[in-house]
């Protein structure tokens, strides 16, 4: 195999990684919206970041005081619409209950760089 060969095949690598991405993105997105919704609805403050590999956190703003009340809270709401695990570090993961593999996680309060 000559460099050229070696260069086009780590493109077509991430060429298809980005399809795929794609193609997650996709499949979440009216999940991922519900979830906003939802938030919005609560009148919860928070950020939406998405990571390289299209994986969504929602970020929601709460006071040191408030996280474990804030967090229940909304696992009781968003329990209406899909299944939700409490994670370490008060953080919840919401998964869709029509779908496998389309969820997002949701950490609260001080936002993560």
């Amino acid at each position: 195999m000559n460099y050229s060969e070696m260069v086009q095949r780590v493109l077509a690598a991430k060429q298809a990684d980005i399809e795929l991405g794609l193609a997650r993105a996709r499949e979440q997105k009216a999940f991922v919206e519900k979830i906003s919704r939802v938030l919005d609805k609560a009148v919860m403050q928070y950020s939406v970041r998405m990571d390289g590999r299209f994986g969504v956190c929602f970020c929601v703003d709460a006071e040191a005081v408030e996280i474990r009340l804030r967090r229940n809270s909304v696992a009781e709401t968003l329990r209406r619409y899909a299944d939700v695990q409490y994670e370490a570090g008060d953080k919840l993961y919401v998964s869709c209950t029509a779908e496998d593999g389309i969820g997002c996680g949701i950490v609260f309060g001080d936002l993560p760089q």
